[in-house]
């Protein structure tokens, strides 16, 4: 049924646009019919009508699991894509980034189209950005006027180099943060992981998640992880005069993580936490911040992959 669903699709798609290989790409990859308005097809290239933006099928490749998302944003008053090249970049109120996979696509939908870490203080701030990633968040607080540095942790070395390469694309701001390949969790030590054929924001040290994600049997790779005590005390030092606002996107430590700070007696002198949580629930950290006296709020955001996730944002009263 699925095989004749497919082949009708195919067919829909080739008197449509008139190119087999286009035809191929979108059937293949179940490109929603409700949406077929909003493309057409020039040289070869797939078009969105809207603002004309023309993209070869490598290109939009890595959105082939979620149209809808590649639709949302190359639609998007505030965000412009760059295809001139072979690569694809997004910029968004002046703040460039590489994106070459589904998760890039995702991460920058999250940040730069809802806001998902839209934070308006007025004080001046430094930022802990634990799970830098590719380095999107730490370049969207980087932008924000109060916030003086932003200190980034992210033990897998490529996708290190990846954050590293999208700070060299914003020489306006990219002084403003410091980059570590290390991560942070509850102890300074060195893991040996198995391999997750995972994209980058997905990937973790924590192995009650690795349990949860597709690793390989064979390959290993070491990470340096460093105390959070000892980040989050070096900053107070570094920045007497600022707050400290805690981002917490890093699969799975962010438990041993707010464990430690709050035994340290740290946890209380941080003013803002942004918390995604993975598989353990956000009872057991909202249960920590509660005691510590912050006021939190819970967005739960399960994923078809992961159902046990969400947001927590927490503010020192």
């Amino acid at each position: 049924m699925k095989k004749l669903v497919k082949s009708l699709y195919l067919l829909y798609f080739f008197l449509k646009f008139k190119n087999w290989s286009i035809a191929h790409f979108l059937a293949k990859d179940g490109f929603p019919l409700d949406r077929i308005q909003e493309i057409s097809v020039k040289d070869g290239k797939i078009v969105i009508n809207k603002t004309g933006q023309a993209f070869t099928i490598d290109q939009i490749a890595p959105c082939k699991s979620s149209f809808d998302l590649l639709l949302t944003i190359v639609n998007h008053d505030q965000v412009k894509i760059d295809t001139a090249g072979k690569e694809v970049y997004i910029t968004w109120d002046g703040v460039r980034v590489k994106v070459d996979s589904f998760e890039n696509y995702y991460v920058a939908s999250e940040l730069f189209i809802e806001g998902l870490y839209s934070l308006h203080y007025n004080k001046s701030l430094v930022v802990c950005d634990v799970g830098m990633n590719v380095g999107v968040a730490s370049l969207y607080f980087a932008h924000m006027s109060n916030v003086q540095k932003v200190y980034g942790f992210e033990p897998f070395k490529e996708t290190y180099d990846a954050a590293v390469a999208n700070f060299n694309l914003n020489p306006a701001i990219n002084h403003k943060i410091v980059p570590y390949n290390l991560g942070a969790g509850g102890s300074t030590s060195d893991l040996v992981i198995p391999l997750s054929n995972v994209d980058s924001a997905t990937k973790s040290t924590t192995d009650f998640v690795l349990q949860h994600l597709d690793t390989d049997a064979v390959k290993t790779v070491t990470v340096q992880i460093r105390d959070i005590q000892e980040v989050v005390q070096e900053i107070f030092t570094n920045h007497p005069s600022e707050e400290l606002f805690l981002k917490l996107d890093c699969e799975g430590a962010e438990y041993e993580i707010l464990e430690k700070l709050d035994g340290s007696g740290l946890l209380p002198k941080i003013k803002v936490i942004i918390i995604e949580w993975h598989f353990k629930g956000y009872e057991p950290l909202e249960k920590l911040l509660t005691a510590n006296g912050f006021a939190s709020v819970v967005f739960p955001r399960p994923t078809h992959t992961i159902k046990d996730m969400g947001m927590i944002y927490a503010f020192k009263m």
